[in-house]
């Protein structure tokens, strides 16, 4: 089951890995795509529980695109992001906020 707390906590923590905490919105899909794919690998389940689709440019988290499109909005208070044109942009988050990916 799609987990958007988790989906919104996964993008926060590559974000956070950047100097700017920001990315392209394709990059950052990618990396959520081949984090919650690996997961599969290794453990069985995604972490996001979103569905892999197929795009013209590549395979993306299905939900997880309609929320940083803005197609759709979250049931929760749950976006550590925000977007500019192309470009996504962290919120400044503590790691304990990351509550979600550790579990």
């Amino acid at each position: 089951m799609f987990n958007e707390r988790k989906a919104a906590q996964m993008a926060a923590f590559f974000l956070g890995q950047t100097p700017e905490s920001r990315m392209s919105h394709l990059k950052l899909m990618k990396l959520l795509y081949l984090s919650d794919r690996e997961a599969l690998r290794v453990f069985g389940w995604p972490i996001s529980g979103d569905r892999l689709v197929s795009m013209p440019h590549g395979p993306v988290l299905s939900q997880t695109l309609n929320l940083m499109d803005g197609d759709v909005v979250c049931a929760e208070e749950c976006s550590p992001v925000s977007r500019a044109g192309d470009r996504v942009h962290g919120i400044p988050i503590v790691h304990e906020a990351l509550d979600q990916i550790a579990a």
